[in-house]
This record gives C-alpha cells, structure tokens and sequence, in this order.
C-alpha cells in the first residue's frame, strides 16, 4: 500500500471552533499519459494559501483522494478517510475549549469544513449535497449574488449562480464520479 501524507495547519490550535478550509492536493495518475491537476487540485490549493492572508483558519491538504482504479468508497478520500478517522478519537487539548466539556475530540472542535475541489474551470457548478449545511450554501448563494450585482466579482457570467440549490444529490454525486475522471464539471 502507498503511504499517504495529509497537510494540516493550525495558526492558534487552542482555540474553541473551527473554520477547516480543505482540498486534496494530488492528482488522479494515469498510466497511458501525464494528467495535469490544474482543476483537481492546484487552484484550490491556490485559493487556500490565499486566503491564508486573510483569516484564520485550520488548514488541511488531504493526500489519497484519488482512486488507484474505479472511484469507490474504498478506492479514494484515503487521507481524508484516515484523519476522520483519528480526529473522532483524539482528544483535545487541555487548554483548547476548556470551558466547554462537551467538545472532547478534535473532530468535534470543527465548526464548518469547506472542501474545495474541481474549482478553476471556466464555468464550474457547486452543488448542495448535504441537507445538514443547507443553510450554509444558501449564504453562499445569496452572496454570490449580491457581490454580482454589485459587480464585485471577475466573471463573464452576467447574472444567476453557479451554486444548485435544489440539484438531486444522488445524481449529482452520480455525476461528480463519472466527471471525476474526466474532469469536468461538478454538478
């Protein structure tokens, strides 16, 4: 098996909560030609470090998505896989969340976790795939909209959103496998 090495950064690690900014960091391998990750990942390896500058965050780079044959539950997501793994049974510090003893693992500390993944296409599509966070895309949506209308983003996309509210998640995860590969869009 090939070992596999996640990424993690924290800038104040005794803090209460946490905002997990993520993105896998290697490429899909193809034996027949040299595959190029721009999309999948280094644009939103990019957009991480960047905003970097500007908030503070646990960072995390995941090694291991990328499936060695067919994309299945157990043939991608390994470095992901693993670090959920260790984090539900590691337990915090002393000094982190000392007044909230509901918080025990690492795991539990993290408040939101943003994967940014075939991000850097021309036009790519977010979709919804989780009723949990539901609230969370529609902030996205909404926001994306008002910084449209405000002309405060660089797109050729005049109006409208690239996320999909209301998109059938076992069709779009369906697609994200078949896209996966070829690299195309995520919805």
């Amino acid at each position: 098996m090939k070992p596999f090495t996640n990424i993690i950064a924290t800038h104040n690690p005794d803090a209460c909560k946490r905002v997990v900014l993520s993105c896998h960091y290697d490429s899909k391998y193809f034996r027949d030609f040299e595959f190029v990750g721009a999309t999948d990942s280094a644009v939103p390896c990019t957009m991480i470090l960047e905003l970097n500058n500007e908030l503070t965050l646990q960072l995390m780079f995941f090694d291991g998505e990328e499936a060695f044959k067919d994309w299945t539950s157990t043939d991608s997501l390994y470095g992901s896989r693993h670090l959920a793994s260790k984090m539900m049974n590691e337990l915090r510090s002393a000094t982190a969340c000392s007044n909230n003893r509901s918080m025990r693992t690492e795991l539990q500390r993290i408040e939101v976790l943003i994967l940014l993944d075939l991000i850097g296409e021309a036009s790519p599509q977010f979709c919804n795939h989780f009723s949990e966070t539901k609230s969370l895309f529609d902030r996205l949506m909404t926001t994306e909209k008002l910084l449209n209308r405000l002309k405060l983003l660089e797109s050729k996309r005049k109006s409208g959103t690239r996320f999909m509210p209301k998109a059938n998640v076992l069709l779009s995860i369906a697609l994200h496998r078949s896209n996966h590969d070829k690299n195309d869009s995520y919805c």
